[in-house]
């Protein structure tokens, strides 16, 4: 998925659904520690592919917004009333379906270690339950705080951890900048390898 693409994506995601309502998710830190994701696409000129470095930089970033989107639902979806919950779910929802494309991506990376491989395959078994558990509570066929759980549950055990193995894995197979992990949303513990965004 090229930057740009991802960038459109993004941004009219973001746009188009917090236009009605205020909800609109916040600006986080760079997925590559106290460098900027711009310093990360620079050093992708020192490496031996530059373009697909830069490719595997802005998907990391994008794939961290959509992180940072749906963790924002997570966290304070309980709380919210209609009609900022239903942009709030729509919102996620938009957000988790980005997360597909960014797995296909980093996982076809040249030279993408076994344990990137290990990673992308575990996503692409547990993926599909928070898209479609944010549309079971759009469809109002369970309740926001067990949608939440739910959502929460694998999450924690299995998607975030995975997806920072990911991140790592493909930036190295790039010579890309070294990411942290994502952050979760607050019920997820903070492990010690998590350098990301969660301990800027």
């Amino acid at each position: 998925m090229k930057s740009s693409t991802i960038a459109a994506i993004l941004s009219f995601s973001v746009a188009s659904l917090a236009a009605p309502v205020s909800y609109v998710v916040p600006k986080y830190p760079s997925p590559f520690g106290k460098r900027s994701v711009q310093d990360a696409v620079n050093d992708c000129q020192n490496t031996g592919n530059p373009s697909l470095c830069e490719q595997v930089v802005t998907t990391i970033n994008g794939w961290d917004v959509s992180v940072n989107g749906v963790n924002l639902f997570l966290n304070t979806a309980e709380g919210l009333t209609n009609p900022a919950l239903t942009t709030a779910e729509n919102m996620a929802l938009s957000l988790a379906n980005l997360e597909p494309g960014f797995l296909s991506t980093l996982q076809a990376t040249p030279g993408l270690s076994a344990a990137g491989q290990q990673a992308a395959a575990t996503l692409g078994q547990v993926f599909g339950a928070v898209p479609q558990n944010l549309q079971d509570l759009l469809d109002a066929s369970e309740s926001v705080e067990t949608a939440v759980d739910n959502i929460n549950n694998v999450r924690c055990a299995q998607i975030l951890g995975n997806i920072g193995e990911l991140w790592v894995e493909s930036a190295a197979a790039v010579g890309a900048d070294t990411p942290g992990f994502p952050l979760g949303p607050f019920v997820c513990e903070k492990s010690g390898g998590n350098v990301g965004d969660a301990f800027n």
